[in-house]
C-alpha cells in the first residue's frame, strides 16, 4: 500500500471494517431496463461501473480496469498488481464507511472479488427502473435533471458539509469535480440531494499528495484549460502538495460553474474568492457558509 494511502487507511477509526460481498451474492437487477450488455452506468480513469442487485437493493459495482498486459503477467506480478487495486479499493471503502452517518456520501456496502479485480459495491443513486445516473455535470449542462433555484442553493450546501465534514476528519478529497458528485432526488423532503463519489485520490493533510514533476503537453493543457480546470494552479504548476486550500479551490470552480445558470452577485464573487491564485486568500468554511446560506435567503425573498 501507497504510503500515502496507508496514512488515510490509519487515520480511519480501527473499529470501521470493509464487509467482504461474495460474487454469486450479486445479481441482475430484477425490472432494470439493463441486460448482461448494457449494464455499464460509468467509468473514469480507474476502472468501470456496473448496476446490479445485492440483498434485494440496486447498487453500483466499482471495478478497476485490469489491461491485457496485466493479464499476461506472471502469477507474481499480477498478484503484486491485484494487492495494489485492493489496497486502494480498501481504502476507498475504509473513508466512505467513515462517512456512513453523513448524508453527503453514499453507503458502502463492501468489497467483492470481480473475476480477479477486488471492486467496490455502493448504493446505486439514480433511477433504478432504467440505470441512469445523474451527474451534477449533466444538471449544470443539460439541466437534466432540472434544478430550481431553491434545490441549486440546498444541493451547494449538501457539496459544502460534505467536503467540510471530510476536512474536518484531516482529509482532503483532491478530485473535486462537477462529474464526481451525483444527485437523487429523495421522496422524504422532496428535492434533488448531492453526493461527493469517487474516494479514489483521498489522501490526509499531513501527508498529502503532491507531483514530482508534471508533463510539459499536461502543462500546456492546463493553461490552456483543457486539462484538469478543477485543479488549483499551485498544485499544477508549482508542484506544491494538495492542501485544504487547493480543495477550496475546486469546491470554487463547481460554484462559479452552478452560478452562470442561477446568476447570484453574492455567489460569483465567493467563487471568484474560492479560486484566487494566492492558497493564502481563499475563504475558510466559516465564509462560504455565512455567504451561500446569504445569497439563498436574498433568493427567497
Amino acid at each position: 500500500m501507497a504510503y500515502v494511502d496507508r496514512a488515510v487507511v490509519e487515520l480511519i477509526p480501527s473499529d470501521v471494517v470493509v464487509p467482504v460481498i461474495k460474487h454469486e451474492d450479486l445479481s441482475f437487477l430484477v425490472g432494470a431496463d439493463v441486460d448482461e450488455d448494457d449494464d455499464l452506468i460509468g467509468k473514469g480513469s480507474f476502472g468501470k461501473v456496473f448496476l446490479r442487485e445485492f440483498q434485494g437493493e440496486a447498487v453500483a459495482v466499482k471495478v478497476p480496469y485490469i489491461s491485457e498486459a496485466v493479464r499476461d503477467e506472471d502469477d507474481e506480478m499480477r498478484m503484486v498488481r491485484i494487492k495494489a487495486d485492493h489496497a486502494r479499493i480498501t481504502m476507498e471503502a475504509l473513508v466512505n464507511l467513515a462517512f456512513a452517518d453523513h448524508p453527503s456520501f453514499p453507503k458502502t456496502l463492501g468489497i467483492v472479488d470481480i473475476e480477479g479485480a477486488p471492486s467496490l459495491v455502493l448504493e446505486f443513486l439514480g433511477d433504478k427502473e432504467t440505470g441512469t445516473i445523474y451527474s451534477l455535470s449533466q444538471a449544470i449542462k443539460f439541466q437534466i435533471p432540472a434544478l430550481s433555484k431553491e434545490h441549486w442553493f440546498l444541493v451547494m450546501m449538501d457539496i459544502v458539509h460534505g467536503l467540510k465534514a471530510m476536512h474536518e476528519k484531516g482529509l482532503l478529497h483532491n478530485d473535486l469535480k462537477a462529474n464526481n458528485i451525483l444527485l437523487q432526488w429523495q421522496l422524504e423532503d422532496q428535492r434533488w440531494h448531492a453526493f461527493i463519489i469517487d474516494m479514489g485520490k483521498v489522501s490526509t493533510q499531513t501527508i498529502p499528495l503532491r507531483h514530482k514533476q508534471v508533463p510539459k503537453e499536461e502543462i500546456t493543457g492546463y493553461k490552456d484549460g483543457i486539462l484538469f480546470p478543477h485543479l488549483a494552479p499551485e498544485y499544477i504548476l508549482d508542484l506544491q502538495p494538495m492542501s485544504v486550500q487547493t480543495d477550496i479551490y475546486s469546491l470554487g470552480k463547481i460554484l462559479a460553474r452552478i452560478e452562470r445558470g442561477i446568476r447570484s452577485r453574492p455567489l460569483r464573487d465567493l467563487a471568484a474568492e474560492m479560486t484566487n491564485v494566492k492558497p493564502r486568500l481563499r475563504p475558510s468554511w466559516k465564509h462560504i457558509e455565512k455567504v451561500i446560506a446569504k445569497a439563498r435567503k436574498r433568493n427567497q425573498s
